[in-house]
């Protein structure tokens, strides 16, 4: 199952270290990456955007660089759940056509 990080400003403001929020979810900033996502699992986070922190993002990269490459922790993700996504379909099917016929696309 994929899921996504999030820290609900109604639920648990005080985990949100940057304290910015947007639509009642915290936009992480740099300090967030130590305290909720070091040994975290999570491969996507809601929400980081760049013209609040764009620092934080790079941080992000970053990790889950080194951890793909140095502890090959990546390894235990279960990379099909993502390639079946109907985005990652239509974007491969795109790559590979230069098109996509969206009458004829399953979304499903």
């Amino acid at each position: 199952m994929c899921r996504i990080y999030n820290i609900w400003e109604f639920e648990h403001k005080d985990k949100c270290y940057s304290n910015n929020f947007r639509h009642y979810s915290c936009v992480f900033g740099i300090d967030d990456l130590w305290h909720n996502f070091h040994n975290s699992k999570y491969l996507f986070v809601n929400k980081m955007m760049p013209q609040y922190d764009f620092g934080a993002i790079i941080c992000w990269h970053e990790e889950m660089r080194r951890r793909n490459i140095l502890e090959n922790r990546l390894k235990k993700l279960n990379s099909t759940i993502y390639q079946n996504w109907p985005q990652t379909r239509f974007h491969q099917e795109w790559r590979r056509q230069g098109k996509v016929d969206i009458d004829k696309f399953n979304c499903t």
